[in-house]
């Protein structure tokens, strides 16, 4: 079924049995959708071929807190429930590292479902105080970014505003995530 992906040897702590592990392989080779069902197959045979509990717990901790960030995307900018395909998607994306936190919630935000909205610049702002900071904006914030849209400065514009916000960095470290391209 995965004979693109040629299997990384893996030697468990205790040296009672090994497994090629091929997951790893399945990311470099741009194969994310195959990660989920990787780690299903991780959680099934994980007493069968003893693999270093703390392993195992790294996987699903971190997979934990992504769906946590995208499942907090489609509420905070769609206001509806993930869909199982696109959840998949997104999930998988970016714990492969293929897909940074700032590109996700441009993809929510200037997704067709979010544009089709037609929201005012004030529900806008309303709506990337949520996503990015996770909160609704204080008087001063809301006046000053709804202001600057006014003005002429694009949706984009306020976007890596946002996107390159502190809070929103640590929101994305905290999830696992590299925030932006050229975050070091």
């Amino acid at each position: 079924k995965y004979n693109r992906v040629v299997p990384i040897q893996y030697t468990p702590l205790r040296k009672t049995s090994t497994l090629k592990f091929s997951w790893k392989n399945i990311v470099q080779s741009g194969q994310q959708h195959r990660l989920l069902h990787q780690l299903d197959l991780l959680h099934f045979w994980k007493n069968h071929i003893r693999l270093p509990s703390l392993f195992v717990f790294r996987a699903y901790f971190l997979l934990y807190l992504i769906n946590t960030f995208v499942t907090f995307l489609y509420n905070s900018t769609l206001n509806r429930n993930p869909d199982p395909e696109g959840f998949e998607g997104w999930v998988g994306a970016l714990y492969s590292g293929s897909l940074t936190g700032e590109k996700a919630a441009h993809g929510f935000i200037f997704s067709p479902e979010f544009t089709g909205k037609n929201v005012t610049n004030e529900e806008f702002i309303g709506v990337l105080y949520q996503a990015f900071l996770g909160r609704g904006p204080d008087a001063v914030g809301l006046e000053s970014w709804t202001k600057a849209l006014n003005e002429g400065h694009s949706r984009e514009e306020i976007f890596n505003g946002f996107s390159h916000s502190e809070e929103f960095i640590n929101k994305c470290i905290d999830a696992g995530i590299k925030p932006y391209d050229s975050f070091q």
